[in-house]
């Protein structure tokens, strides 16, 4: 099975798709018409330095920072001027982190555990 847009959602104009190596779940967020609906069985987050494929059809770069956040313990930041702007791109075998500077996003540290109340 491929964690690609066009094989999970083939006929969606916008589409984020991310394989994490380390639990072999392909998780995809796409708009309508949707083929596999969105699923939250993913495990923890990922450090930065996780190994994914990334496959993203016309998602703006904001949007794609909140994408990542979501699997990723590490903060992710936009230029403001860049955060309306359509991308795609398609990444195999590549830290999470790397991932997100070819995208153009700047990595922040990664967020502190929460502490108990």
């Amino acid at each position: 099975m491929s964690c690609e847009c066009a094989e999970q959602c083939p006929g969606a104009t916008s589409c984020s798709c991310i394989y994490t190596y380390d639990e072999g779940i392909c998780l995809c967020i796409c708009d309508f018409p949707m083929v596999l609906p969105a699923s939250e069985r993913q495990g923890g987050r990922k450090s930065p330095a996780a190994k994914i494929d990334l496959c993203v059809r016309n998602v703006d770069l904001l949007s794609m920072a909140l994408f990542l956040e979501h699997h990723c313990d590490g903060e992710f930041f936009v230029p403001a001027a860049r955060a309306k702007e359509m991308v795609s791109i398609g990444l195999k075998d590549i830290f999470i982190a790397d991932a997100a500077a070819k995208l153009g996003l700047i990595v922040g540290a990664p967020r502190p555990a929460p502490t108990g109340a």
